[in-house]
């Protein structure tokens, strides 16, 4: 058939794609970036479906879910809890297979925020 590829094969499920990745013992990847009012997470996914992104206030012990995060990268904005006032934000994520966290989560990035 004319056009047709392996990955077109996969996506229709007509093909099983085998993972080349560990993911019992994957560890997400991410860097995390600030740009002029947004904050920028760039990650791998490997053969992963994606990541899902956590952040928290440096010293809180929860963490916030933020997305699911499957196009690289991915931007978040929010406004400053006091005006001029930078925060200091932690993030990390895990990797994602089938709407499932696989492996251990990624380092925490710390960043500092200010609009």
């Amino acid at each position: 058939m004319p056009g047709y590829t392996d990955v077109i094969g996969e996506d229709l499920g007509i093909i099983s794609h085998t993972p080349s990745v560990d993911f019992a013992n994957f560890k997400a990847v991410i860097t995390v970036e600030i740009h002029g009012g947004f904050i920028q997470t760039k990650f791998k996914k490997m053969d992963a479906d994606g990541v899902n992104i956590y952040r928290r206030r440096k010293g809180a012990v929860d963490w916030l879910f933020l997305a699911r995060a499957t196009q690289i990268p991915f931007e978040q904005t929010f406004v400053l809890d006091v005006p001029g006032q930078p925060e200091i934000w932690q993030y990390r994520s895990y990797g994602v297979l089938l709407d499932n966290e696989v492996g251990y989560p990624s380092d925490i990035i710390e960043v500092v925020y200010a609009q």
